[in-house]
């Protein structure tokens, strides 16, 4: 009978912690998405802060 027990109590804090594993699993995608896009827009600024540095040396010349 303590065996029964023992092994139900294993069987559900091993459940607990799947729960946990998913849930952060989640979030850590989240935040790749998240940490992409700012890579992007970032990029997108410095992209667009070099095409106006060149106009403005292209305007001096």
């Amino acid at each position: 009978m303590k065996n029964l027990i023992f092994i139900i109590v294993v069987v559900f804090l091993a459940s607990c912690q799947q729960k946990k594993i998913d849930r952060m699993q989640e979030v850590q995608d989240s935040l790749r998405i998240v940490a992409a896009a700012k890579d992007s827009t970032i990029n997108d600024f410095v992209g667009s802060m070099n095409e106006i540095q060149t106009n403005l040396d292209s305007i001096k010349s």
